[in-house]
């Protein structure tokens, strides 16, 4: 059975639903009550934390670039077509303009910031040539690096990634393979590999419930809406390189609209050799943002989970099979610190809900967590 801590200290949080910039995915619905028009009970943060000095804003993702560098990104207009990238360095808040394209004639805009094992910033980059009357066909995306040094931009994947909504995405240690999440409420995992992107065969199955990864990818491509099929989302490649990470849900198979988004989901680990995923977490619910801990024995992730289904802030440990609450509440985007003794997230304030739209950037301390499971 997994072991459960609920730690506590003294700020108010809340829990609120919200949908991101990319359309509904796991974690950005309702919470645990069902309720989406009244906000929950004030709570407490599990462990000690700080706010950040930086303006409020509609905040989208956050990342750190290294150890002194927190990337933030908010919607640089209300059409959310291009983002305003921005640096916290020492204290300092710097805009950081990141290369523009000629082709990309209506709008240009970078998404999922993600750090990369050799030093540069990952993004998803998404050109719209023309809109809206092309928009359909001419919305490309693209995985590029950001050099820091250099200040450009490389794209790292050839070609275009497929048509079906990149998001989330993460590396091997030598960059020689990577997996992406795209997709919503079909979402799928595909591999990355330097000279294009490959659907990823790879099976997932819960009793009587059972699906290929690579159907979802090829009822996307198609347009189909094949709901015998369940949702695998957020991937995180262990710095390490041993172990690809991911949720997947198999209550989703059967389900239509909204409602596949809705149901439970499981933690999986998988070895990029074997590639034959096991479950490691069961019943978590709006499964959401996964990362590794730089040190490979943690995964970060936001969600409802724990015997009461709290949402907010977790840590669990696949070999201690510890799962450990770090804040309630309602998080945007969450990203360890380069030294894994800290979580920085982006937090829904309870005065700013259901708009969510003036965020705070909270950082907590979760140094005693892991020296206390160890």
């Amino acid at each position: 059975m997994t072991k459960f801590t609920w730690r506590r200290s003294n700020l108010v949080f809340l829990a609120a639903s919200f949908l991101l910039l990319v359309g509904v995915l796991p974690g950005c619905v309702t919470t645990g009550t069902g309720s989406a028009t009244k906000a929950p009970a004030e709570v407490e943060p599990g462990v000690p934390f700080q706010k950040l000095a930086v303006p409020l804003a509609h905040y989208s993702w956050l990342t750190w670039a290294d150890e002194s560098r927190l990337v933030l990104v908010s919607p640089a207009s209300d059409m959310g077509l291009e983002n305003r990238y921005e640096v916290l360095n020492d204290g300092l808040l710097q805009e950081l303009a990141l290369p523009a394209d000629p082709i990309c004639q209506h709008a240009l805009t970078y998404r999922f910031p993600t750090p990369l094992p050799d030093g540069r910033l990952g993004l998803v980059k998404t050109c719209i040539i023309q809109w809206p009357t092309q928009h359909t066909s001419d919305d490309l995306d693209y995985l590029v690096a950001y050099d820091w040094q250099t200040e450009t931009m490389e794209q790292i994947v050839s070609g275009p990634l497929p048509d079906i909504g990149a998001n989330d995405f993460s590396w091997n240690p030598d960059m020689s393979r990577g997996v992406q999440a795209a997709g919503s409420l079909f979402q799928t995992l595909y591999w990355l590999a330097p000279d294009g992107v490959e659907p990823m065969a790879i099976t997932i199955s819960r009793g009587r419930r059972s699906w290929s990864l690579d159907e979802n990818y090829y009822s996307m491509l198609n347009r189909d809406s094949n709901h015998d099929i369940g949702i695998a989302s957020a991937p995180s490649w262990s710095p390490d390189g041993q172990t690809i990470a991911f949720f997947a849900s198999p209550a989703a198979v059967g389900r239509s609209g909204q409602s596949r988004a809705m149901g439970e989901y499981q933690l999986y680990l998988m070895d990029p050799n074997e590639m034959e995923p096991r479950p490691a977490l069961a019943g978590v619910y709006y499964a959401h943002r996964l990362h590794w801990s730089p040190d490979n024995q943690w995964l970060l992730f936001t969600g409802e989970a724990g015997p009461r289904r709290i949402k907010g802030i977790w840590l669990f440990s696949p070999a201690q099979n510890d799962l450990e609450l770090i804040a309630e509440g309602s998080f945007r985007d969450i990203a360890w610190s380069p030294d894994g003794l800290k979580v920085t997230a982006i937090h829904c304030r309870q005065e700013d809900w259901p708009e969510c739209k003036q965020q705070e950037i909270l950082q907590f301390d979760v140094s005693e967590v892991i020296k206390e499971a160890e």
